[in-house]
């Protein structure tokens, strides 16, 4: 199914994995199922049960959402013109504002009576040095969130760089993005290993981490296989892999 899919409705399982539909989906005995064009995975779940999780199906005509703590929660529909801006502060949290936000010591606060809505909860171990440039004008630019980093995109009415590969893209997150908040990429993907070592009672490698995702991606694109971002992640995971191996022999 092409990146075009309209998603109509949106479900957390029992295990705390958060879906979209395109189409009204069936009630099974540990989640929402549909066909595999039919349904996109956007939060992995976890490793115990979600109260009320039945009833957390949304109409996403007549409602948003919000992801918080990796809780799937119904909200009132905004407006499209309600938020104006949105920025990620030091901590990693993202936030949507109706007006531009003050800039503080850390993160970027509403004015006077102004409000906002968090998009994405604080990461463990992120510190985004440059949360400063994170300030995106969604009336002039689109936004889009990849390992919790928040990136600037042109409109998608707006002619894309026709130079400007998929391996262009993967270079240009793995280098740039990521590399300014996250530093070297063994750390995260030391702990990533650590955690899947232990939930699974093997030894996982920052390597394998690597393999694992890019398995994930490939899955992604069976369902999906126009979807850019998932061809992108796959470059982006291998170069990682491979500055992996690059730093072992500095050492």
């Amino acid at each position: 199914m092409s990146n075009k899919t309209k998603w109509n409705w949106i479900a957390q399982d029992k295990d705390g994995a958060i879906g979209k539909y395109s189409i009204f989906p069936d009630l099974r005995k540990k989640g929402w199922y549909a066909e595999d064009n039919e349904f996109t995975l956007i939060e992995m779940g976890f490793s115990y049960e979600v109260n009320g999780w039945k009833e957390s199906l949304i109409n996403l005509e007549t409602h948003d959402y919000k992801i918080v703590d990796g809780i799937l929660i119904k909200v009132d529909k905004m407006e499209e013109t309600k938020w104006k801006w949105i920025a990620q502060d030091k901590d990693g949290k993202i936030y949507k504002y109706d007006s531009r936000p003050n800039e503080l010591s850390t993160v970027f606060m509403p004015k006077g009576d102004e409000v906002c809505e968090l998009v994405q909860i604080q990461i463990e171990d992120l510190t985004k040095y440059d949360w400063k440039e994170s300030l995106i004008n969604l009336e002039t630019h689109d936004y889009k969130i990849i390992d919790g980093i928040l990136i600037r995109v042109d409109k998608e009415d707006k002619q894309q760089d026709s130079t400007e590969t998929i391996a262009d893209k993967a270079k240009k997150i793995v280098f740039g993005d990521r590399e300014q908040t996250y530093g070297d990429p063994g750390k995260n993907l030391r702990m990533i290993a650590g955690m899947w070592s232990a939930y699974l009672g093997i030894e996982i490698t920052p390597e394998q981490v690597c393999d694992m995702m890019v398995q994930l991606k490939i899955a992604r694109l069976k369902s999906s296989p126009d979807h850019e971002d998932s061809k992108v992640d796959i470059i982006g995971y291998t170069l990682l892999k491979e500055r992996l191996k690059e730093n072992e022999k500095k050492l």
